[in-house]
């Protein structure tokens, strides 16, 4: 059994999110345990996979937002072009420079594709966020009842389906810095050892 979640799924992005081993002292509950930490495991990776792209679409929005506002205030045709102080002495020269940076950003931001980007990301957020809760009922209904229905089971392999899904659309590769902080995130709102293990 692996003792850890995958994030990014094309990037081979590794977070390291261990769950207790559980003990295996007869085949029911044997089973019953591999089956368990594998929603466990999906649980725990379908939230840091949701805050990862919390933060990404967050970071991605300020950057297009301040392209465009960059892109507004610097074009030749912006109300700020016109002012007067641009028409005196040293301004004349610091209103190219700047009219010319924001001619490059104006050049930038389409091949960034920041729109895109965020669209993307949004909808992973949404799909990692859904898939969460999921997982989340899923797992209360187990520690309810001590056991793992058939039913609960079924709505397990729906989220898994869908877990593939998301995967394949994953697009980034957060730095180790970042895996380790969203790490510590993860094992402070689902502690491993608040899951239920027979």
């Amino acid at each position: 059994m692996s003792d850890s979640v995958q994030v990014g799924g094309n990037s081979g992005a590794v977070a390291n999110l261990p769950l207790r081993q559980p003990s295996v002292p007869e085949d029911g509950k044997a089973r019953l345990a591999i089956q368990l930490k594998s929603i466990y495991d999906d649980y725990r990776t379908a939230l840091f996979n949701e805050l990862y792209y919390s933060e990404r679409v967050e970071m991605l929005d300020r950057w297009r937002l301040a392209f465009d506002i960059t892109i507004a205030l610097l074009a030749t045709t912006s109300p700020v072009a016109g002012w007067a102080v641009w028409k005196h002495g040293s301004y004349i020269n610091l209103w190219a420079a700047l009219a010319g940076f924001g001619a490059i950003i104006a050049i930038i931001a389409p091949l960034l594709k920041l729109t895109d980007r965020v669209k993307s990301a949004s909808e992973l957020k949404t799909g990692y966020t859904l898939l969460f809760f999921d997982l989340r009922a899923i797992t209360q209904d187990v520690l309810a009842s001590r056991d793992l229905s058939q039913i609960n089971l079924e709505l397990y392999k729906a989220a898994g389906k869908r877990m593939g899904e998301l995967t394949a659309k994953d697009d980034s590769n957060p730095s180790s810095a970042r895996k380790k902080e969203l790490q510590r995130r993860v094992n402070a709102q689902l502690p491993p050892s608040s899951l239920w293990m027979p």
